[in-house]
């Protein structure tokens, strides 16, 4: 059998935290003649810790010395038993390991490492559902362990494991937001896996915005945005977006919960640019630039096919202060120094070219120009 990845990180997860024990375990360590005074279920216990220690270490040989006397103090503990199978995984004793994480199931489940042990069996063999049954009990257990991408990738990378994983979110348990908690620098293959899941969970009740957020964010980023947008619209009908824009009336900007809408409009963090409300009530988006040259101050995700768009604004400019609209690809605003209309008049008409990674900005012109925004809308030109 070859080694057991996912027991052996969730082992080292769950070891890593573990305390030492009563200050007579600690005493009998330092004090060798305190050792026959120290009852067999304490000093079974020391052993343990010493093991968990080892294995954390990576000190294999002592990890199974230790594992070995406290299986030897405490012959049906569980903890013990499970020690000892990851030790001998750790040696590379595979057979011996199978044996040990058997014994160590007789005893009952409530291991981490014995239910990792058989998750991995489980997953070699393609038993999804008994898997999933491993998997739910250690997350249950420890929702932190969501996040570890090893744990649970198995069922990402197979479609029958998908769907067993989306009918366990379906029932919603605790460790649901871990697992929908993605950071952002998770591979575009992973992202695709995810939601490949979370794509099949139903959405009644829905998941929510807060909680589908950032996987719906991850999606925009790698130019998924229809899947983005239809998965937000189903776990998240509060906010639903309906047309090519998300947050046409600048709502989200600067909002207390701008992170829990993903289509709102994304700040182009430079020291030149400024941005607040015009009044307490909320009121207008006040944009200034303090640069003696254009800046680009907005920009979000869009999915429009190749073709001419025209935007336009609803709000105000003073005197000489003037906006305008781009499409980019890759990142990469062109600055429209004589753009096709006005965007606060009848409209700008901007080319959307053909890219996965397709973006609208907006950009203020220099010289401590003022603009206020409104809403926006987008539509074919004609």
């Amino acid at each position: 059998m070859t080694a057991s990845r996912i027991a052996l990180t969730v082992a080292f997860l769950i070891y890593g935290v573990i305390a030492v024990p009563s200050g007579l375990d600690r005493m009998s360590r330092k004090s060798p003649a305190l050792e026959g005074a120290v009852p067999p279920p304490f000093r079974a216990q020391a052993d343990r810790s010493a093991a968990a220690t080892a294995l954390v270490r990576k000190q294999t040989d002592a990890a199974l010395a230790e594992s070995q006397a406290a299986v030897a103090h405490d012959p049906v503990d569980a903890d013990s038993t499970a020690l000892l199978g990851t030790a001998l995984l750790e040696k590379g004793r595979y057979d011996e390991a199978d044996r040990a994480f058997r014994v160590a199931a007789r005893f009952g489940w409530r291991n981490p490492a014995t239910q990792a042990y058989w998750l991995d069996v489980s997953v070699q063999s393609r038993a999804f559902e008994l898997a999933a049954d491993r998997a739910d009990a250690i997350l249950r257990a420890h929702p932190g362990l969501a996040d570890e991408r090893l744990l649970l990738s198995p069922f990402e990378a197979d479609p029958a494991g998908r769907k067993v994983l989306a009918d366990r979110l379906r029932a919603r348990p605790p460790w649901t937001e871990q697992y929908l908690a993605v950071p952002a620098d998770m591979p575009a293959e992973t992202v695709e896996r995810r939601y490949q899941v979370v794509s099949q969970v139903d959405a009644n009740p829905p998941l929510g915005c807060t909680a589908i957020a950032p996987l719906v964010r991850n999606l925009l980023q790698i130019g998924r945005r229809p899947d983005a947008r239809q998965l937000w619209n189903r776990q998240c009908p509060a906010r639903e977006v309906s047309g090519s824009l998300g947050d046409p009336g600048f709502a989200f900007v600067l909002a207390d919960n701008e992170q829990d809408m993903p289509f709102s409009w994304i700040i182009w963090r430079s020291g030149d640019i400024a941005m607040q409300r015009e009044d307490a009530k909320g009121g207008a988006l006040v944009v200034s630039n303090s640069s003696s040259a254009p800046r680009i101050a907005l920009y979000q995700p869009t999915a429009l096919p190749p073709g001419r768009y025209r935007v336009r604004a609803s709000g105000s400019a003073e005197a000489g202060s003037k906006i305008t609209a781009a499409f980019a690809c890759s990142g990469r605003f062109p600055l429209m120094e004589q753009p096709e209309g006005d965007l606060l008049g009848e409209g700008q008409v901007v080319t959307a070219g053909d890219c996965r990674d397709q973006q609208l900005g907006l950009w203020l012109s220099g010289n401590n120009s003022t603009v206020r925004l409104r809403s926006i809308e987008l539509t074919a030109a004609k």
